[in-house]
């Protein structure tokens, strides 16, 4: 992923990196995938751009597709981009909906996906340069040096796992 400009109000790229990884996950799980490693975000001023389906709305973002990059405007606060993010992968991931419906059905999807992205999102937030360092100290740290490979016990400490489906699907051999 590429992101290029800067946002006039006070929010970080990470933030606007956890946004775009939480709404890609949420679209691949669900078989619309983006390709996050060609991906281009261009935060542009968009004020003086005219809105094509409502002239009165203003332009928080564009997208194209086949291009797969997507562009937003850098004077939004963080609910309004969060909602823009959305809404522009949406129609990186889902091409289109039909004619005449694309900004309908984006929308639709935006408001009903915003409340599902938040807390990967947040959470993708919040352990940033935590994970960061884990992957920093495990390059460094375990360095083989000619010794036996060997596992690490502690990958089998139990988180509370779950599967809400389970009683719900039949066994599968993955």
């Amino acid at each position: 992923m590429k992101i290029t400009g800067k946002l006039k109000k006070r929010i970080s790229k990470e933030w606007l990196r956890a946004w775009i990884y939480a709404t890609a996950t949420v679209l691949v799980y669900h078989n619309y995938p983006i390709d996050l490693k060609t991906l281009r975000v261009d935060i542009l001023d968009l004020k003086d751009r005219v809105n094509r389906v409502d002239p009165d709305a203003g332009v928080g973002g564009l997208a194209w597709s086949g291009l797969n990059k997507i562009a937003i405007s850098c004077w939004m606060n963080k609910e309004n981009l969060a909602s823009t993010i959305i809404h522009e992968l949406i129609h990186i991931g889902c091409v289109e909906f039909g004619e005449g419906t694309d900004e309908k059905c984006t929308s639709t999807l935006t408001a009903k996906l915003k409340k599902e992205i938040q807390p990967i999102a947040e959470i993708l937030i919040e352990g940033t340069y935590r994970r960061a360092a884990f992957f920093a100290h495990t390059k460094i740290a375990y360095r083989n040096k000619g010794n036996k490979d060997f596992y690490d016990k502690s990958q089998w400490v139990k988180v509370g796992v779950k599967d809400k489906y389970k009683s719900k699907v039949k066994k599968e051999v993955i």
